[in-house]
């Protein structure tokens, strides 16, 4: 799991005690992934997609700006 899915994954469920599990991650684009999360806190699965700004370095040394939207 790259920093990035990583550090979104902790920042979208760390507010719940529910445990939430990634079931899938898709690669929509060189720059566009679509990860498909589930917990039971919601009915249904929950769909996110991350825009990752172009050059962007997948190693972790390098810090970008995040918008939640």
């Amino acid at each position: 799991m790259s920093p990035l899915i990583a550090a979104l994954f902790i920042a979208l469920f760390a507010a719940t005690s529910q445990a939430a599990t990634l079931t899938k991650t898709e690669q929509l684009s060189p720059r566009l992934s679509e990860l498909t999360f589930t917990t039971p806190a919601l009915a249904s699965e929950t769909h996110v997609r991350v825009l990752t700004p172009t050059g962007y370095d997948a190693s972790g040394r390098t810090r970008y700006p995040v918008l939640y939207l």
